[in-house]
């Protein structure tokens, strides 16, 4: 469940009409409260691949890993990419370049 949109046009009366926070919090695997507006990752969803026997790649910040860590446990393999010293710039190009090399 994703609510978005700019500010003040609703997006806190449409989760009150979903039965308010609480549900929203229990309906998500891991989430963060960024600025105001829940950011996360939908417990159903991840449920139905599992089902059909599909492995989940889940992109997360830190704080995602933390929590998932504390969630998953041993049942997930955690991937941390951490930019060499002295990468500098060059964009997006230029790491992939490095990281397939």
């Amino acid at each position: 469940m994703v609510i978005s949109g700019s500010s003040g046009v609703g997006k806190d009366v449409v989760i009150q009409r979903f039965g308010g926070r609480d549900r929203i919090e229990r309906c998500l695997l891991e989430y963060a409260l960024v600025y105001g507006d829940y950011k996360g990752i939908p417990k159903q969803q991840i449920r139905d691949y599992m089902a059909k026997g599909y492995d989940i790649l889940l992109r997360v910040d830190i704080h995602g890993v933390a929590s998932l860590r504390r969630i998953l446990g041993n049942s997930a393999v955690f991937i941390s990419l951490v930019p060499p010293r002295g990468m500098g710039v060059g964009g997006e190009a230029v790491f992939v370049k490095r990281l397939i090399d």
